[in-house]
């Protein structure tokens, strides 16, 4: 057991904190934006807002439905069953609402009307940077 304790020891190192990374927005106006707003910004401009369209699960529908078209016809029918099971899950999900993804879509809808209210009123916009994963706002 000594020995053990004494290699843990000698083997243990202080991790370097030297790293530094680049900010992911940057703000090139005089806009301030709240902690929530720049929470929001800093997901990037691929994350995938809460909020759905009224009519997304009939949009999803359709998309599957052309997508099925150009599979071989003997598999169509097994995909076609499939898909209207999930689809069925999806409506039964909706129709149950799920509290907690309603209350952060409402949330993430509001906070992305404010940043775009400002956006419109400084005439401004958001852009990928170059060459980082930074959104700029200019």
């Amino acid at each position: 057991m000594k020995k053990i304790k004494g290699h843990i020891q000698n083997q243990t190192y202080a991790l370097k904190n030297d790293m530094s990374f680049y900010p992911r927005v940057v703000n090139k106006t005089n806009i301030i934006f709240s902690d929530q707003e720049l929470g929001l910004l800093n997901k990037s401009l691929k994350y995938n807002l809460s909020k759905k369209q009224k009519q997304w699960i009939s949009n999803l529908a359709m998309e599957a439905e052309m997508a099925i078209t150009l599979l071989p016809p003997d598999e169509q029918d097994y995909v076609h069953h499939q898909v209207a099971k999930n689809i069925k899950k999806l409506y039964q999900q909706q129709e149950q609402g799920n509290t907690y993804r309603n209350k952060q879509a409402y949330k993430e809808d509001r906070i992305m009307k404010h940043i775009k209210y400002k956006l419109s009123k400084n005439k401004a916009i958001i852009s990928k940077g170059d060459k980082s994963n930074s959104s700029l706002v200019l």
